[in-house]
């Protein structure tokens, strides 16, 4: 009795089925727009199967008859062998049964799945035209086989080869069933529910070929009169899902100097992470105009990134960044970071001041100094005699800073002291000298002092 009540369901599906034009390979019974983000998304595979090794796995039978499902290498697509369903020894169909079908091994949960495809070639022929193919989805709860006719295509007539070997080239173009509307249909016809009433989510898909009568009405009744070739080959088995492809967070705001100088290149640093962990690039915003003016190379997901910014005009500007992964979606933009860029200017000649007539050998001290315009910190190379420089470069300090320098001459005459000046972007200034006079000797008390006790030796009577 439970045979009979399923047969007279499937009776009643097929004959909607069959009648209805919908083709659910077209994605016409549910919009997925709605469902979908605006974000990029990816497909991933979740089963493949290219019929080169055992089908074991496959669930096939027929509900009368024998089961024709089997490898044949007679009409293979890409690899070396395809899935068939007719008579493996005489490569006919024998009229003997009316529903064939086969299920893929996996079962799928389709709870948080937004989209679900299964791909495949397939490759359709038969002598009667009451015979059709399609494909089918399994409620595991209930036990029981839905079967969506595929496509409005006609059959293929070849005449009776009851010896037939030879191949069945071209099979079809490849072919998408999308798996996520047909079990919402599934599931409005009160299937997909547990004993509570409680939805459920997993299924099976398959294929199945099945005879009708004149009316397209399955029915076991429905035998034809004699052998004929018919049969049904699917090859390139995928099925495949749809992963929403989530954006990378936005970006920290730039970090980097807001004083800037034309014509100088500088650094500003980001970082962000992608919740997929994908791989992101940068792309920078100079002057916030919503255009991208310089796009980094990929790299890791929460990697810190720098990137150099040369100005050529002077003016404020508005540096921001977005980022983008390896999928192609895009982050929002970063918090702007307002910079000034100006034309630089050289310090100030040096001031510097400190003794101008001394001995030779005593140490004097110097006091030196710049004002940089700008506010930039200075650096002093002072040469204390003539074609000799001292330090070089010394620094930084800051603008104005009085800093004190020593020196001492060996050599009696006029010595000049230089004094160089820069900026911290290198910008020279206009140089400074001092002239200082060492026209006296540095007496050495020490020394007299000796030089009177050896003449106290020689000259033992004389007394001071």
């Amino acid at each position: 009795m439970k045979k009979i009540f399923l047969l007279i369901i499937i009776n009643v599906i097929l004959t909607t089925l069959i009648m209805a034009t919908t083709s659910l390979g077209q994605n016409e019974i549910f919009d997925k727009n709605q469902l979908i983000s605006e974000k990029s998304q990816n497909w991933d595979n979740i089963f493949v199967d290219y019929f080169d090794t055992s089908i074991d796995d496959w669930d096939t039978g027929s509900d009368s008859g024998p089961d024709l499902w089997h490898i044949t290498t007679y009409d293979a697509w890409e690899g070396n062998n395809s899935f068939a369903c007719f008579d493996s020894g005489f490569k006919t169909y024998v009229n003997d049964m009316d529903f064939n079908w086969a299920l893929s091994p996996i079962i799928i949960n389709v709870e948080d799945e937004i989209e679900i495809i299964m791909d495949f070639y397939y490759k359709y022929i038969t002598e009667n035209i009451n015979d059709n193919w399609g494909i089918c989805i399994y409620d595991p709860i209930a036990d029981f086989r839905i079967p969506f006719t595929y496509l409005d295509l006609p059959y293929d007539t070849f005449g009776y080869h009851p010896e037939w070997v030879g191949p069945m080239q071209p099979m079809s173009e490849y072919q998408s069933f999308d798996i996520l509307a047909a079990y919402h249909y599934g599931y409005d016809l009160g299937l997909f529910r547990d004993n509570n009433g409680t939805q459920a989510f997993e299924m099976r898909v398959g294929f199945m070929f099945y005879e009708s009568d004149s009316t397209g009405v399955t029915n076991a009744d429905a035998i034809a009169e004699d052998v004929y070739w018919s049969g049904l080959i699917i090859d390139d088995f995928i099925i495949r899902h749809l992963v929403l492809n989530q954006a990378p967070l936005t970006p920290e705001k730039p970090s980097g100097l807001t004083s800037l100088k034309l014509d100088i290149t500088y650094d500003y640093t980001t970082i962000t992470t992608d919740p997929d962990d994908d791989n992101i690039r940068y792309g920078w915003d100079w002057n916030e105009d919503d255009i991208i003016d310089y796009t980094t190379g990929y790299v890791s997901s929460g990697e810190l990134i720098t990137t150099s910014i040369t100005f050529e005009e002077e003016g404020t500007y508005n540096i921001r960044v977005k980022a983008e992964d390896q999928n192609g979606a895009v982050s929002d933009f970063s918090e702007s970071k307002t910079v000034t860029v100006t034309q630089n200017t050289a310090p100030n000649k040096p001031i510097i001041t400190g003794e101008i007539n001394g001995k030779v050998g005593n140490e004097y001290e110097y006091t030196i100094s710049s004002i940089d315009l700008d506010g930039d910190d200075v650096y002093f190379e002072i040469e204390w005699f003539t074609g000799c420089p001292g330090v070089l470069w010394e620094g930084p300090y800051n603008s104005g800073e009085q800093i004190i320098k020593s020196n001492s001459w060996n050599e009696r005459g006029e010595h000049t002291i230089t004094v160089r000046v820069k900026d911290s972007y290198d910008m020279e200034g206009e140089s400074t000298t001092l002239t200082v006079s060492m026209p006296k000797y540095q007496i050495n008390t020490l020394y007299l002092k000796n030089f009177f006790y050896r003449l106290m030796e020689y000259f033992p009577l004389i007394h001071f």
